[in-house]
């Protein structure tokens, strides 16, 4: 009975101070030495993440300037471009009213011109800036032939007449002009079309 008593007890003892264990959090001692290197490695990582994150604030930053500089500038080109060709056409148009009003007559003539050249040039298919996008120009192929009056080389850009005449260098043709004269007794001609006569 005696024992029965003895490993009853020892077993309610066990019992009742295993909970106490299972219910105490695990605790690790270590010297100061020890403490001081944990805090202070806890201490560079900290800083390292808030040099991270300055890094990487300063890097928005200076994108965002960058950016913000380069579409002024595409939007500044653009203005000037835009103002630069308004700027040309005024001009262009207010030359040709001082021109046209300086004119005393004009009249259709024919007379006599030499073939002195002929060539074929493209121009366009550049790739220009439009906005923030690259855009080519269309090309346009000139089929021109150069003929003289009177000592004055004149272009003609047509297909047909530069097919026709091509290979007739120094050939005297027939061409259909306007002549203009103007108050200060100066002539203008303007080549029209140039034909072979019959």
């Amino acid at each position: 009975m005696k024992k029965i008593i003895l490993i009853v007890s020892i077993l309610l003892i066990v019992c009742g101070i295993t909970p106490v264990f299972a219910n105490q959090e695990e605790t690790i001692i270590v010297n100061r030495k020890t403490y001081s290197l944990i805090e202070e490695t806890e201490s560079k990582s900290q800083n390292k993440a808030e040099e991270q994150n300055n890094k990487e604030y300063k890097i928005k930053i200076v994108n965002k300037r960058r950016n913000k500089m380069k579409s002024f500038w595409e939007n500044y080109l653009l203005q000037v471009v835009f103002f630069s060709l308004f700027a040309v056409i005024i001009i262009f148009s207010i030359s040709d009213l001082i021109i046209n009003k300086n004119i005393t007559s004009k009249e259709n003539i024919v007379d006599t011109v030499q073939i002195v050249d002929s060539y074929e040039n493209t121009t366009g298919g550049t790739m220009t800036l439009v906005g923030k996008t690259l855009v080519r120009t269309p090309s346009t192929t000139h089929y021109n032939i150069v003929v003289k009056h009177k000592g004055k080389e004149y272009k003609i850009d047509n297909y047909n007449t530069y097919k026709q005449f091509k290979d007739k260098k120094g050939q005297n043709v027939k061409a259909m002009m306007e002549k203009i004269t103007y108050k200060d007794k100066k002539i203008k001609y303007e080549i029209k079309n140039i034909y072979e006569e019959n």
